[in-house]
């Protein structure tokens, strides 16, 4: 279920929930959810249940390639308090950087 993003070295590390780390010495490497594939509402079910058990202040890559995830995260931060750090579209792919309330 997990996957990497292109330009990531040495490869994420997955965790037995899906989620993967990002090799980066600078800042604390966000986790990554891999909701490529899935339709609405999979992808921000999935979100809620990989932030559920994160400390606050804990970053969360998400990608998607559903469309109507745009909506729906901005719709699913607005209500749990999450902060939504950053947005991308690329290829067909839709990227969100949460931070965990």
């Amino acid at each position: 279920m997990a996957g990497a993003l292109a330009g990531v070295e040495n490869g994420p590390q997955t965790s037995e929930k899906g989620l993967s780390t990002m090799s980066d010495t600078s800042t604390p490497p966000p986790l990554e959810l891999d909701c490529r594939g899935l339709l609405c509402p999979l992808p921000i079910l999935k979100t809620r249940q990989a932030l559920a058990p994160l400390a606050s202040g804990t970053l969360l890559k998400m990608v998607s390639s559903d469309p109507a995830s745009v909506p729906d995260m901005a719709a699913f931060s607005r209500r749990s308090g999450h902060e939504l750090v950053d947005q991308s579209w690329n290829q067909g792919e839709y990227t969100f950087l949460i931070r965990r309330k």
